[in-house]
C-alpha cells in the first residue's frame, strides 16, 4: 500500500513545485470541459486546462496512467529536464471525482493523479506524415537532423531504455522547435520488473531503424559525441535525489525503486556504446 505522504502534504498546501536545480514539477488541477483525443495513443488522453498553484491556468494534455507507467513518465521528465533535452512542461495534476472520466493513477486525498504536460500546439512527426503521406518522412528526417538536440535525443533515449521513439513521440514544429515526449515506456517498457533493468542492455531504439539510415557517417560520429556528452550532465546530479523529489518513491515499492536508481546510476557509463550503436557505429574510443 502506497501512502504518498509527500503528495498528501504538498496537494494539502496547494503549492506543489519538486525541485532539484533547475528541475521543477508542479503540481495542478484538471478543470472540467477537458475533451478526449486520440492521435496513436494507446492511454486515454485528454485535451483540456489545468489551474496552478499560483492560480495561472494552461491548456494541457492530460493522461490517464497506471502508477508504474506515471513513475516512467516523471522519472524521464526529470532527466529530460536535468540535461536539457526539450520537453513539453510536466504537471502532476489531481482530478477531483467527476471532472474527468479517469481510472488508473493513484489517489491522493480523494483526487487522482494524471501526468500533464503543457500543450505545445505542435504537430507530431506521425501526424505530419498522416497529412501529407508516407513521402514526406525522407524530407522531415533531413530537417530533423539539422536539429541542434538530435544527438542529445539519441543520449536520452540510450539512458533512459526508450523502446518507443516513434514518428508520434516527437512533436515537429521546423527548426529547433522540437518536443520529445510520450515516455511511459522508457526503461524497458511500462511493466518493467527489476529483472529487467540491466545497466548494459541494449533496448530496441527505434531511432536507429526510422532517422539513423538517413545520416551520414560524418554525421552521426558527431551526434554520437552529442550524446556522449550528457553523462557529465548526469554526473552533476544524484539520480536517487531526482527521483525522490518528484515523487518516483511514492510509486514504486521500495526495491524497484532502488533497482531503477541503481540501473540508471550504473548506465551513464554505458551511455556512450549505446548510443553510438542506436547511430550504427561501433564503440567509440
Amino acid at each position: 500500500m502506497l501512502f504518498f505522504n509527500r503528495w498528501v502534504r504538498l496537494v494539502h498546501a496547494v503549492l506543489g513545485d519538486l525541485k532539484l536545480g533547475a528541475v521543477i514539477i508542479e503540481f495542478a488541477t484538471v478543470l472540467r470541459g477537458a475533451q478526449p483525443f486520440n492521435a496513436g495513443n494507446i492511454n486515454a488522453t485528454y485535451d483540456g486546462q489545468v489551474l496552478l498553484g499560483d492560480g495561472s491556468i494552461r491548456q494541457a494534455i492530460i493522461k490517464d496512467l497506471e502508477p508504474r507507467e506515471l513513475a516512467n513518465e516523471l522519472m524521464a521528465a526529470a532527466v529530460a529536464l536535468t540535461v536539457g533535452l526539450a520537453t513539453p512542461t510536466p504537471y502532476v495534476a489531481a482530478v477531483d471525482p467527476g471532472a474527468l472520466q479517469t481510472t488508473k493513477g493513484p489517489i491522493v486525498s480523494g483526487k487522482q493523479m494524471t501526468f500533464a504536460t503543457v500543450n505545445v500546439q505542435t504537430p507530431s512527426l506521425r501526424q505530419i506524415v498522416i497529412a501529407n503521406g508516407s513521402s514526406a518522412i525522407p524530407a522531415l528526417c533531413q530537417e530533423l537532423m539539422g536539429w541542434d538536440d538530435v544527438g542529445l535525443l539519441y543520449g536520452f533515449d540510450s539512458f533512459v531504455a526508450n523502446i518507443d521513439r516513434n514518428l508520434g513521440n516527437l512533436l515537429f514544429g521546423g527548426g529547433d522547435r522540437v518536443w520529445a515526449i510520450d515516455h511511459g515506456h522508457c526503461f524497458g517498457g511500462p511493466s518493467w520488473t527489476a529483472a529487467d533493468l540491466q545497466s548494459d542492455k541494449i533496448f530496441v531504439d527505434k531511432l536507429k531503424v526510422w532517422l539513423t539510415p538517413y545520416m551520414s557517417e560524418a554525421l552521426r560520429r558527431s551526434r554520437a559525441q552529442d550524446a556522449s556528452d550528457i553523462v557529465r550532465k548526469l554526473d552533476e546530479e544524484s539520480i536517487e535525489e531526482l527521483g525522490k523529489r518528484v515523487g518516483v518513491d511514492d510509486l514504486l515499492d521500495e526495491a524497484d525503486f532502488d533497482a531503477l536508481i541503481s540501473f540508471l546510476e550504473g548506465r551513464k557509463t554505458h551511455v556512450p556504446r549505446i548510443a553510438a550503436d542506436a547511430l550504427g557505429l561501433p564503440l567509440l574510443t
